[in-house]
C-alpha cells in the first residue's frame, strides 16, 4: 500500500506546504491553472486543487506519479489532477535559462513562474545522489547527475 507519511523521509516537503493541513479552506484559486514541474508526490498540488485550481503535475519518476495518483484518488477535489511522467526537470535540461524562459512564457499575463531545484553542493551529492539513489533507492539510479545541479553562479 502506497501512502503519504508527513513524518517520513519527505517531511520537509510536507512542512513547506501547510495549506494541505486545512481541507476546509476557501477556494481562492478557482479558475487558476498551476503546473508543478518536478512535483514528486504532488504534495503541493493536492491543496491547490482543493482550493479550486486546475493543476498538472510533472515528474521524471513514474513511481512518484503512481503514488500521487493513488493518493489523489482518495480525495474527490484532488482526483482531477493531471499527471505527466517526463524528464523535463530543470536539472535535466541542457539550458536551464532557456527552460525557465519557456516556462515563464506559458504563464498568463501577470502570472508567476516558480522553479525550485536541487543546489549543487556536497550535501546534495550525499543526499540526492548517494542516499536517495543508491542507499535508500527512492529514485532510480542515475536519475540525477550532480554536475547538472544548479549553483547560484549558473542559475537562470
Amino acid at each position: 500500500m502506497c501512502r503519504w507519511d508527513s513524518e517520513g523521509p519527505f517531511k520537509t516537503l510536507h512542512k513547506m506546504n501547510p495549506t494541505r493541513k486545512d481541507p476546509l479552506s476557501v477556494r481562492p484559486f478557482e479558475g487558476l491553472r498551476f503546473i508543478d514541474v518536478g512535483c514528486g508526490g504532488v504534495i503541493l498540488l493536492e491543496p491547490l486543487a482543493r482550493m479550486g485550481a486546475t493543476v498538472t503535475g510533472i515528474d521524471a519518476v513514474e513511481k512518484n506519479i503512481k503514488i500521487a495518483r493513488l493518493h489523489a484518488n482518495l480525495d474527490p477535489a484532488a482526483s482531477t489532477i493531471e499527471y505527466c511522467c517526463t524528464t523535463a526537470l530543470i536539472e535535466h535540461v541542457a539550458d536551464a535559462a532557456e527552460c525557465c524562459k519557456s516556462l515563464s512564457a506559458l504563464a498568463a499575463h501577470e502570472g508567476a513562474t516558480v522553479v525550485s531545484t536541487i543546489n549543487r553542493s556536497m550535501r546534495s551529492y550525499a543526499t540526492a545522489i548517494v542516499a536517495a539513489g543508491y542507499l535508500l533507492q527512492w529514485l532510480p539510479k542515475g536519475t540525477h547527475q550532480w554536475s547538472s545541479f544548479l549553483t547560484q553562479k549558473n542559475s537562470p
